[in-house]
């Protein structure tokens, strides 16, 4: 099997930790119900650039979560990638120096659940500080803005893609 990778993109294998997306709160339809495609495009308030980094995880779920928040009528400030990135690279390492290497959406949802993020005003993304960490000042102010828990799609083919489709139908990102 050839794995293709992109910019930055990491594969991950399955964590017991991991959610399963078929628990999701709300979820709608059965897999013969399911519209053909599902379009949030319009809770997209502008797209995000990683520039020459490896962030593409931590930007997409970034955005994912100001999607989300604009689905439930809830604005949401934007939030710091660099922050985002930076602390989930940490916990992957941990003792080990923290390099732009790319992450997983994994990785960037513990880091959110565990560490928290800020807002983009106290942490904005500058490329050139990818590999330096946040202040103290900044992950002081992260504790507090943590998510409750992540999902995961799990299987493969059509399987996988209508689990998709149902979660997209049903507000989720």
């Amino acid at each position: 099997m050839t794995i293709l990778r992109g910019h930055g993109w990491l594969p991950d294998a399955p964590d017991e930790r991991d959610f399963d997306a078929q628990l999701l709160p709300g979820l709608v339809g059965s897999f013969g119900e399911l519209p053909d495609s599902v379009d949030h495009s319009a809770h997209v308030d502008h797209v995000l650039d990683q520039v020459t980094t490896n962030a593409c995880a931590a930007f997409a779920i970034i955005n994912a979560l100001r999607v989300r928040a604009s689905l439930l009528g809830r604005p949401l400030p934007m939030l710091s990638v660099l922050d985002l990135y930076f602390k989930a690279r940490f916990l992957e390492s941990l003792s080990k120096t923290v390099l732009d290497r790319g992450s997983f959406p994994r990785l960037e949802m513990r880091a959110l659940t565990e560490l928290g993020v800020v807002a983009n005003d106290r942490w904005p993304f500058f490329p050139e500080r990818v590999n330096t960490p946040p202040s103290w000042d900044v992950v002081q102010h992260a504790v507090d803005a943590r998510s409750a828990a992540y999902y995961r799609v799990t299987g493969v083919g059509e399987e996988r893609c209508a689990m998709l489709r149902r979660a997209l139908a049903s507000g989720y990102i």
